[in-house]
Order: structure tokens, then sequence, then C-alpha cells
């Protein structure tokens, strides 16, 4: 089964992304894609509809992800300071997943595959 995702470039002022994979990431995970004649990293924000355009596959997981609280705090960065998503998530440094992906982030299963970032102030407050 095909999943498509929509992906933010790390250290990068580009839009969010499309890609594609048969793999099943959770938000926050770092995964390497293609990006014209380079492979780049970018984070998984969300699983999202088929697109009306074709798109790139997701070429392998990093390993790494970031904490629902590192992208909760990027979004406040980005929407405070005007800066990308992409720039503020950089600033934070990523936790390495030793036994590879898991439906867990943060010791927790919250449903993160599902969205980046809670839909109101009431599920932030739940969340933290």
């Amino acid at each position: 089964m095909a999943y498509y995702y929509k992906v933010a470039l790390l250290r990068s002022s580009a839009p969010a992304l499309t890609y594609v994979s048969d793999a099943k990431y959770v938000c926050g995970d770092i995964v390497l894609l293609p990006l014209k004649q380079a492979t780049k990293e970018a984070v998984i924000l969300e699983i999202v509809e088929k697109p009306a355009f074709k798109t790139a596959s997701i070429l392998s997981f990093t390993g790494k992800r970031y904490a629902l609280e590192q992208m909760q705090i990027a979004r406040f960065i980005a929407e405070y300071y005007f800066s990308s998503f992409s720039e503020a998530i950089s600033l934070f440094i990523p936790f390495r997943n030793e036994q590879g992906r898991s439906e867990e982030v943060g010791g927790r299963s919250d449903g993160l595959h599902h969205s980046v970032m809670p839909l109101s102030d009431e599920d932030s407050a739940e969340r933290l």
C-alpha cells in the first residue's frame, strides 16, 4: 500500500512537499528523499491523501526523529518569528532510534502518524 506524506526539507525555507512511500512513517521521522540531483533530509509532517500530481518516492528512514514537543515548539518559533517550519525544526537535535521505527514516539503511542500538530489548543494541553 502506498502512503503519501507531507514533508519539510531540513534547513530550508522551501514549502512543504509531498512524497510517496510503501513504508509507514510517523510524524517526526527524518527521511532521505531525492530532490533534483541531490539527496536531502526531510521530516515527516503528516499523512495526506493521494495528490492529483505525480510524486517522487522517499528513499529511506535515517533512524532519527523529532519528538512531538520539539515539533510543537518549532511550529511556535516559525509562527512567532515569521520563519519556515523547516528552519525552526532544524534548531533542534533529533533523537536516534536504535531499534528502528515504531509507532511509539517519546514513550507514548498517541496517534502521531495522523497529524504533526494538534488541531486545537485543547488537544495541545491534553498531550503536554
